[in-house]
């Protein structure tokens, strides 16, 4: 009998738990995009998008967004039946009707048969050789070579086994078929049909009902009836007959259960779906509900599914679906009904847990299943409590002010007794916290800290403002920080409890300016500071003295920047609580890992404190729950997912991410990319990051939730945006993606249209130049012509005072000669000698005349050598020593008349001058022809005159006009004679 009260008691307390205890499933509707709430099953592709299928249509998830397709977007049938992977970018979609699709690229296309036959697929079960079987409502098919071939399964007596096959598998090269339960009018009882392709043999079931077939790591083949779960008996099936036998000893406990569905997980643990909840077993065969009493929407689940981060999925036809990322995460609204936890205590030296409960006065202990309350009472009446801690077999409880011994009785009673002096007495604010230090003593701070020593002395040690928490490492030493951002470190001696607190450091301006609110310091020595407003600090010391400090903020993943506790468990994992949640800080390989375990449970709870047990379970307590978080290590994830583009639009246009170097028109220049990162551990930790390279902007945006990026009115140009996606639990590996693409420049922009303008401008240009040198060319002719002329005239008049005044000159100076010969008077023959000499000057002058005249002589060579032949002569009539030097090789250079005749007449002008004035008996005269005609003549006479201001008179200011006229330069030095340097540029005409 007592045995029995026991186990009853027991019942209740589990029952109790059962209901009390929650799992933080979340869910998703089509208040977040799914295209309805009546699912039926799921699939992951090779990218890890997810693919659920439901009456009305399929949804598409990425872990940011649905995308949905119905028969508006081109399904023969809202309801898809099964999906298949045939490559990395295509995949076939099974609707339930007589068609067959392909989704690529977010485009539905229809798969044409080679006969155009389509039965109505229900399954698509893959063979090795790359055929597949096909489980239709019209039979078994094999699919091949694009084409349907109907499999007769006919069954001992030569009778069709029928047709509506919904699913099934593969096992031991025989398929193992179930009919479709739901259309038993049509083709009878749901039954089990195991057909063996080698042997052409068909088995089939008669009784009873049969829902699902699964195969068990151990080998076992499981088969759910409606009498609950069996094991096909594989001596019987060799010789083609079903029939059951005992279940396995792990999976006794669901014997009884009705599953419509079955799922092994990655881990060997079985999932079935029954009318009352999920029922899940373990590999060691313990056993676990999930309903509606424990967090599930709905009890009747139509199929479970596991993706590839090992997260559990449940679809049903009521709610849509939901998702159990961390199973091992349970909370509480209530630990017991109608107990509200105000304070927890727990301890890593034992399991067990208490719990306060402030508003009706009671203490609760739990040890594993069993819970024991405890109403608290004193004498006089109390404020309200605030915290409970325990020191050995000391239990303590405070309130505002003071701190009470709690003492406990046979009657479940808590007795509050006031320790002899007020804790707290002169304080203007409560206790924050109480913190036992392992020898009996206890621990509490508000704006000093306060010491309660097992031999019942209270000692105090003031700090000047108030500090919300304390932490005391194994090494005795006791860290306090206040919110006026001092820091202390005492050293604890509860050997000697008359000195137990001594002083040893205060640190203030050593600090980031932070406001402080929580405290705890790791297993490394580091000092971990929660902070009102800007995140987590961990301070690293050496020796005393402050190193440096990291700072983590919202930005590196924190639910909040307002860390009001932290707490450091046994695996050095840090806890920090805040108003938006918890958050667990793990180190390792030298960087720090955030993830936020409420939000990623989809508990929006402000977390107050959180502890740890021995055996490794923490208890956190919020605001209006409990959250307990039991140890286990998640399996290893070995996919990871990469960053995609999910959609890229020009405008309406959608473009292929896999088409390559994409290019748009000048005037399609705004496009929409849209990013996922297939990952569902908590999509809200993922950032994205962008840099469109070919842009003004250098440099990577700022992190961001937000999975869509705009860009509107792009420059033509060639870009690569590129993208990366970082998961802030930096459970995976970041990736990154990029996209290439060409705005195309307007047609006159482009390089052809340029090209054409600069072959036009070279034209037009060239046209221009050339009637600019042609009209050039026509004046210069014209010029020609005319000096053609002119010349042509010259010699004309050359030649006739040549042939005339010449002959005439001659004649004339003939007849003087002989008139003087024939006279004999003085004057006479005066007067014919200076006739002689006037006819002989005039002869000459006519000569040069002549000879500036005539174009033949119009070169450097004739105008050096004339000059040179008149000079020597001239100077040989005067009694004049004459020194000339003419270059060797003279320039074949084009000579004017006029610059011939201005140069001669200037040349004999100096020489006349010489023998006239200069009274000289030298003359050297040089001429040069390297850059310009150079010609300096200089003679040994007299020079001019000291008191004569300006050398020459009419005469050498017609020489400098003459040279002046030919571009040239006349430089006139006296110094022991007179030189005259002439210096004329020479153009090759």
């Amino acid at each position: 009998m007592k045995r029995k009260a026991i186990l009853l008691m027991l019942t209740c307390i589990l029952c109790c738990e059962c209901q009390s205890q929650q799992y933080p499933f979340i869910q998703y509707t089509p208040k977040d995009g799914l295209v309805s709430n009546n699912g039926r099953f799921m699939f992951q592709d090779s990218k890890g998008l997810l693919y659920i299928s439901t009456q009305e249509g399929l949804s598409i998830y990425d872990g940011f967004r649905f995308i949905n397709y119905t028969t508006r977007n081109g399904l023969a049938s809202n309801f898809i039946t099964d999906i298949v992977e045939m490559g990395d970018d295509s995949l076939w979609l099974m609707p339930n009707a007589r068609a067959i699709h392909c989704l690529v690229n977010g485009k539905i296309k229809n798969i044409n048969t080679s006969d155009g036959f389509y039965p109505v697929v229900n399954k698509m079960i893959k063979n090795p050789d790359g055929s597949y079987y096909a489980l239709s409502d019209e039979g078994l098919f094999r699919f091949e070579k694009n084409h349907f071939s109907r499999i007769l399964l006919a069954d001992k007596n030569g009778r069709d086994a029928g047709a509506f096959f919904e699913s099934g598998m593969k096992i031991n090269n025989k398929l193992f078929i179930v009919t479709d339960p739901h259309v038993q009018s049509l083709a009878g009882p749901a039954r089990l049909i195991v057909y063996d392709p080698g042997k052409k043999q068909v088995a089939i079931s008669q009784s009873p009902l049969v829902f699902s077939v699964l195969l068990s790591p151990n080998g076992d083949i499981l088969v759910s009836t409606l009498e609950g779960l069996k094991k096909i008996d594989e001596k019987a099936l060799q010789q083609n007959e079903i029939r059951f036998s005992p279940l396995p000893k792990i999976y006794r406990a669901a014997e009884k259960s009705v599953a419509t569905s079955m799922y092994m997980d990655s881990r060997q643990n079985l999932w079935l779906c029954t009318m009352t909840g999920v029922q899940y077993i373990d590999r060691e065969g313990r056993c676990k509900i999930f309903s509606v009493e424990n967090g599930l929407p709905v009890n009747n689940m139509i199929s479970v599914f596991e993706d590839k981060e090992h997260i559990m999925w449940f679809i049903n036809e009521q709610t849509g679906i939901c998702k159990l990322t961390n199973p091992n995460v349970e909370y509480y609204q209530q630990i017991v009904p109608g107990f509200y936890t105000n304070d927890i205590y727990a301890s890593t030296q034992t399991d067990s847990v208490w719990f306060m409960d402030a508003a009706s006065e009671k203490l609760l202990l739990r040890y594993g299943p069993l819970n024991k309350t405890f109403r608290l009472q004193s004498e006089p009446a109390t404020p309200p409590y605030r915290h409970f801690a325990m020191e050995g077999n000391k239990y303590f409880v405070s309130d505002l002010f003071n701190i009470y011994r709690c003492e406990f009785s046979a009657e479940k009673n808590a007795w509050l007794t006031t320790l002899d002096a007020d804790t707290n007495r002169n304080a203007n604010v409560a206790f924050s916290c109480l913190v036992p230090d392992g020898y009996g003593n206890l621990i509490a701070t508000s704006e000093s800290i306060t010491v309660l020593l097992s031999n019942k002395k209270i000692i105090s040690y003031p700090l000047g403002y108030l500090a919300d928490g304390l932490v005391l490492t194994p090494e005795k030493y006791l860290w306090v920080i206040t919110r006026s951002n001092y820091l202390f470190v005492f050293r604890t001696h509860p050997e000697t409890p008359d000195h137990y607190l001594e002083w040893l450091k205060t640190y203030h301006d050593e600090l980031p300016s932070i406001s402080p609110r929580s405290i705890a310091v790791d297993q490394q020595g580091n000092l971990w500071i929660g902070t009102r407003d800007s995140g987590l600090y961990c301070l690293f010391f050496k020796g005393g003295i402050l190193q440096s400090w990291k700072q983590f903020t919202v930005q590196e993943g924190l639910s909040q920047n307002f860390i009001s506790y932290l707490h450091v468990d046994p695996d050095n994992t840090v806890w920090a609580c805040s108003p938006a949640g918890l958050d667990r800080v793990s180190s390792g390989n030298g960087k720090y890992t955030i993830e936020n375990i409420t939000l990623s449970s989809n508990i929006y709870q402000h977390v107050v404190k959180i502890l740890t047990t021995k055996s490794g379970v923490h208890w956190a307590l919020t605001e209006s729950s409990l959250v307990k978080i039991s140890p286990g290590k998640s399996p290893a994830v070995t996919f990871q997912p990469k960053i995609i583009f999910r959609e890229i639009f020009e405008g309406k246009n959608r473009m292929d991410p896999s088409a390559g170097l994409a290019s748009f028109p000048y005037q399609e220049n705004s496009l929409y990319f849209s990013l996922s990162l297939p990952s569902y551990i908590d999509e809200k930790q993922t950032r994205f990051v962008y840099l469109l390279e070919g842009s003004s902007n250098k440099s990577w945006s700022e992190p961001s939730s937000q999975s869509v990026i705009n860009f509107v009115n792009l420059a033509p140009g060639k870009y690569n945006l590129r993208a990366k996606a970082t998961l802030l639990h930096q459970r995976n590996a970041n990736s990154e993606i990029s996209y290439s693409f060409i705005i195309l420049p307007p047609w006159w922009q482009t390089l052809w249209f340029r090209l054409g303008c600069a072959l036009l401008f070279m034209i037009i240009s060239g046209w221009i130049i050339r009637n600019f040198y042609r009209r050039k060319y026509q004046k210069q002719q014209i010029i020609l012509d005319k000096r053609r002329a002119i010349e042509k005239e010259r010699a004309r008049i050359a030649t006739d005072m040549h042939d005339d005044l010449g002959a005439g000159l001659s004649t004339i100076r003939f007849l003087g000669e002989k008139v003087k010969r024939n006279t004999f008077s003085q004057v006479t023959r005066n007067d014919i000698e200076k006739m002689q000499a006037t006819s002989n000057d005039l002869i000459d002058k006519m000569n040069e005349i002549i000879w500036s005249m005539n174009e033949n002589n119009n070169s450097l060579e004739n105008l050096v050598f004339y000059t040179r032949s008149y000079c020597m002569e001239y100077c040989e009539d005067n009694n004049l020593v004459c020194c000339i030097q003419v270059p060797e090789k003279i320039p074949p250079l084009a000579v004017s008349g006029e610059i011939r005749r201005n140069i001669f007449l200037t040349v004999k002008e100096i020489l006349h001058n010489v023998v006239k004035h200069a009274n000289a008996k030298n003359v050297d005269i040089v001429v040069t022809t390297i850059t310009c005609l150079d010609i300096v003549i200089k003679d040994n006479g007299t020079g001019f005159r000291k008191n004569h201001k300006t050398p020459g008179g009419n005469g050498l200011d017609n020489m400098r006009r003459r040279i002046e006229m030919t571009g040239g330069s006349m430089q006139i030095k006296s110094d022991q004679g007179v030189t005259i340097h002439i210096k004329v540029p020479m153009k090759d005409s």
